[in-house]
């Protein structure tokens, strides 16, 4: 085969979209045979196979095939054609290895190299200094790139003519840099300007002239908004259509184009509507990248339509529409099907849809695959919280530890956010000490715990109720908390949490507000926290008893959320709920019930009867109807949740906390022997699966316990109550240990170990009096031990009890409140117990008035007061008479013995 020959194919193969590597491998043999190793048509045939080879993804055998022509053409002449021709190919292709540094500096040496041989302004000058320019663009220094491609248009008119295609790519170039660099206004000048150029030299209906049109319409969007855009880009695909007909490439993207900008436009429906045009494939039958594009731009577009329904778009039907175009017409595009299944699944699940989320990430995981460990690991990531939000969390916590164990290799970085997870999983159904160790494994024994592990460990411990735990972990990062960012606003809030925990809620309320203030000059922290934050700080309102604060704050919040992530999200559905039981600890029980069943009937509807969140809130709601003395509304409530939580659920874990529940709605409907059959049950399973210090089996053991006692079986329930006390001795189960206390000292009561029963409610009242002694558990403790005291005859300590009760009930309380004015008569009764008549009547003649002005005139402890009030006025009198009495008989007596000794003196 001839020079000419070799030359002519060579042509013929580069013409090609990709040249086939192998035909140029044979090529390059042949030239090598017929011409020489040396021979310059075989250098060009072997850079050409180089480059293909690299291209077909061979890059190492390619760039080494082409470091031998180099060094080859190099060792004849180093400077020369050959070997400049050999650089040019070996730039080229180290930019699109995307070397660009590298094939930057390579460019230069060309550029010099041809001036060499060619002088400053020819052609191949120009165009090496047009390739150095676009590399130094792509490696990101574009002022640079723009000023040696202003400096290759200044010497370009000396070479090429306005309209010569390489002419026109310089000064394209120029329009794309000015485009990057923002500079919006002279890019259009530029593009204009190659539009004037492109009318002479290729036509009105030539596809690249039509294609500067298109930019330059897009530049307008960028430039000044949507509206006068979409007026030239209607028009720029009336003609497209014209001209190239409705299966061209150029004629889909400027359709597409259409559609974006009515999108922007506010125009919802119409983009829709375009846009399942142009994928239906009816008309415009797209090449596979301008597909994808507009795929992903549409699923990108209907993420923006409102929720509300306003703008008429099935957005769900959309999604389902293009993932199905993805998976029939750009199945090979795995990295494009990927990003259409988890920006569907992500939609999904921020419409709390995440039994459909769930299914489209099963679907996804073996694309996810394909793409390697991380791809799967975040994959299976958001699966687990779809299935967590559902409350299948025994099979959330197996998909993230499969995750895990596929994921070893990777970079423990990228493992972080699944670990984090998996932990904080495990700690929401009481396996905490699981979760801790999960951080234990990241640092040595003894070694500092970093802030961010200080942070989430924090949260297992509050969730365990190990509240001192997890001030200890949070307590060294405090105090340069807001230095850290977003890391060291956690630290705030958990360490806030923790002390409302251990009932320290000044101190977390001040901490709240630290955070808050935090927040706002940090100015960087997401809303999802802010709101977080104002939640918090309302709820500790509530704990301090600042209701109207309380509610104010709650009302702001929710207000916000449904604005912001929908009125049926959980973040929404939580702030209703502490709102409603705000209003129950003021007593206004119309409005606690009224909020606390919208709550439960959201969580019905959005998360299902078995769900544990709408358990909770049929339990709440629930109490207030007991309290609110509503019969029907509580069995209507009680049966509707008990016929929700009839299945047991995936785990012995959830069947455990399914139990407990059911025995909570089983007592309250009075039924106290089934209760305690499910509360058994419940306390079995959880120690099995949780162990026996879980604060849940300790809860279901507790609460079996008091079954026990509600059923009057006193002894048994002693020995009930022995087994719970031992796993509350600690700090942070005070409160909870107090109660049992008491609990245990009435049963010892009324079981007949009278002494015993006096000691554990001394120790109770101990404790709680060291722990809150304003709280007002401690303040009912205080009440029951003075009881205790004057049934057993002891009414001087009672009295003295008593006369401090009253006293810091009125101070917490508040003067007009019924426990204040219920501790003012036990005084009064305590003093007409013991005789003293008089005091209990003056105590009685200004406590009665006051007590129907505030609870009523038929009110019980009125009615009762008023009782106690006339037995002392009864009691008093009766002690003044016989005084009178007694005095008259004295005077009498007297009168008797003075009247014997005159007699008998005289």
């Amino acid at each position: 085969m001839s020079a000419e020959e070799i030359g002519e194919r060579l042509a013929a193969i580069c013409d090609e979209p990709e040249p086939d590597a192998r035909a140029l491998g044979e090529l390059r043999r042949t030239a090598e045979s017929e011409l020489g190793v040396h021979h310059p048509l075989t250098w060009e045939v072997t850079c050409h196979h180089a480059t293909a080879v690299a291209h077909a993804g061979n890059d190492v055998e390619g760039l080494e095939s082409l470091d031998v022509v180099l060094a080859r053409a190099q060792r004849d002449d180093p400077a020369g054609t050959a070997a400049t021709r050999a650089l040019e190919f070996k730039a080229a292709l180290l930019s699109h290895l995307d070397r660009d540094d590298e094939a930057a500096a390579l460019w230069e040496q060309v550029v010099r190299q041809w001036r060499i041989h060619d002088g400053e302004r020819s052609a191949r000058v120009l165009t090496a200094r047009f390739q150095f320019s676009r590399t130094l663009a792509w490696s990101g220094e574009l002022d640079r790139a723009l000023g040696e491609i202003g400096a290759v248009l200044a010497d370009s008119d000396h070479v090429w003519s306005p309209y010569d295609p390489p002419a026109i790519d310089v000064l394209t170039h120029q329009a794309r840099l000015l485009r990057s660099l923002d500079r919006l206004e002279q890019s259009i000048e530029v593009y204009r300007r190659i539009l004037a150029r492109r009318l002479v030299a290729q036509g009105a209906d030539h596809p690249r002239t039509l294609r500067v049109r298109k930019h330059i319409a897009i530049m307008i969007r960028d430039k000044d908004g949507p509206e006068e855009a979409l007026r030239i880009l209607e028009d720029l695909a009336a003609d497209t259509l014209d001209a190239l007909g409705p299966t061209h490439n150029e004629s889909f993207d400027v359709a597409e184009e259409v559609a974006y900008t009515l999108s922007l436009s506010g125009e919802h429906r119409r983009a829709d509507t375009a846009y399942r045009h142009l994928v239906s494939g009816r008309t415009l039958i797209p090449e596979g990248p301008y597909l994808a594009v507009a795929v992903r731009r549409w699923t990108a577009a209907i993420t923006r339509v409102p929720d509300d329904g306003s703008a008429g778009v099935d957005v769900g039907g959309s999604f389902q529409l293009a993932l199905e175009v993805s998976k029939e017409r750009l199945a090979t595009d795995v990295g494009h099907l990927d990003a259409m299944y988890r920006r569907f699944a992500g939609w999904l699940a921020a419409q709390h849809r995440h039994a459909d989320a769930v299914a489209v990430l099963r679907e996804a995981e073996p694309i996810a695959g394909q793409l390697g460990s991380a791809t799967l690991l975040d994959v299976r990531h958001h699966l687990a919280r779809s299935l967590r939000s559902l409350g299948r969390v025994e099979e959330s916590i197996e998909v993230l530890r499969h995750a895990l164990t596929e994921a070893a290799d990777l970079d423990p970085e990228r493992r972080r956010p699944v670990e984090h997870s998996l932990a904080m999983t495990l700690s929401d159904i009481d396996r905490g000490a699981e979760a801790i160790e999960l951080f234990r494994r990241r640092a040595p024994a003894g070694a500092e715990v970093s802030i961010e592990d200080a942070a989430d460990l924090a949260v297992i411990f509050v969730r365990d109720e190990r509240y001192s735990d997890a001030i200890a972990v949070l307590t060294p990062h405090a105090a340069t908390a807001v230095e850290h960012g977003r890391v060291g606003l956690r630290v705030l809030g958990n360490l806030a949490l923790a002390l409302c925990g251990s009932g320290s809620h000044q101190r977390a309320l001040a901490m709240w507000a630290e955070l808050s203030a935090a927040e706002r000059e940090q100015n960087t922290s997401d809303i999802t926290d802010i709101h977080r934050t104002r939640h918090n700080m309302a709820r500790e309102y509530g704990h301090v008893e600042d209701f109207t604060r309380a509610i104010s704050e709650f009302d702001q919040v929710i207000a916000e959320r449904r604005a912001r992530v929908g009125p049926e999200s959980p973040d929404t559905l939580t702030s209703m709920s502490a709102r409603a039981y705000v209003f129950e600890q003021m007593g206004d029980l119309a409005e606690a019930i009224r909020s606390y069943r919208e709550v439960w009937e959201l969580r019905r509807r959005v998360l299902g009867d078995n769900h544990p969140s709408t358990a909770d809130s049929a339990r709440d709601l629930g109490d207030v109807l007991a309290r609110a003395g509503d019969t029907a509304g509580l069995e209507e409530v009680t049966d509707a949740a008990l016929a929700g939580l009839a299945s047991d659920g995936d785990s012995p874990a959830a069947a455990g906390r399914n139990a407990y529940l059911r025995g909570v709605l089983l007592k309250r409907r009075d039924r106290t022997a089934d209760s305690l059959v499910e509360f058994r049950r419940a306390t079995e399973l959880l120690e099995q699966s949780l162990g026996a210090g879980a604060p849940a089996t300790i809860t279901a053991r507790k609460a079996a316990a008091d079954a026990v006692y509600g059923l009057g079986q006193y002894a048994d329930a002693v020995r009930a109550y022995r087994v719970v006390l031992p796993f509350l001795e600690s700090e942070d189960r005070r409160q909870d240990q107090v109660n049992v206390l008491d609990r245990f000292s009435t049963a010892l009561q009324k079981a007949g170990a009278h002494a015993e029963a006096m000691d554990a409610l001394r120790h109770a009242y101990d404790l709680a009096v060291a722990w809150a002694p304003d709280d007002r558990n401690t303040l009912r403790i205080r009440s029951n031990l003075g009881r205790r005291l004057a049934a057993q005859g002891d009414h001087d300590a009672a009295e003295s009890i008593y006369r401090a009760l009253a006293t810091d009930r009125e101070r917490v309380l508040g003067p007009d409140d019924r426990l204040t004015l219920d501790t003012r008569s036990d005084v009064a009764e305590t003093l007409l117990a013991r005789g003293d008549a008089r005091g209990a009547k003056a105590l009685f003649a200004t406590l009665v008035p006051h007590m129907e002005r505030v609870l009523g005139p038929d009110d019980r402890d009125t009615v009762r007061a008023r009782g106690k009030h006339a037995e002392a006025v009864e009691q008093a009198s009766a002690t003044v008479a016989r005084y009178v009495s007694a005095g008259i008989a004295t005077v009498i007596a007297v009168i008797l013995v003075a009247m014997v000794v005159v007699n008998t003196f005289s």
